[in-house]
């Protein structure tokens, strides 16, 4: 999976790939992309405006064998597994448009 973006505030389309099975995953330093793809764990990483960044992660990544793509994989896994959508979107809504979002207070029981 490869997501060369310039600008990615949210950065989901790792974490579907990792739900695909996805590795590596290629990915800019750009936004939500940089907290989701660990260099070297999960995907390989660029800078967002260097192409030769970016061939040069995509060379690590056509070089990978078996064993690191399935560690990367498992690591994908993880990462996934940790991330709630519900807690981000909710968290992202209080930060650009608060009155969107009802003020915390326990779930009816």
């Amino acid at each position: 999976m490869i997501v060369p973006s310039r600008v990615e505030p949210f950065g989901r389309i790792p974490l579907e790939a990792y739900a695909a099975g996805a590795a590596p995953v290629i990915a800019t330093r750009a936004g939500g992309l940089a907290e989701l793809v660990v260099e070297g764990r999960s995907g390989y990483l660029a800078d967002p405006h260097d192409p030769a960044d970016l061939a040069q992660a995509l060379r690590r990544a056509a070089m990978a064998d078996a064993d690191t793509r399935q560690r990367m994989r498992e690591h994908g896994r993880e990462i996934l597994c940790g991330f709630d959508y519900r807690h981000s979107v909710r968290s992202l809504l209080r930060q650009v448009a608060p009155w969107l979002t009802p003020a915390d207070r326990p779930s009816p029981g």
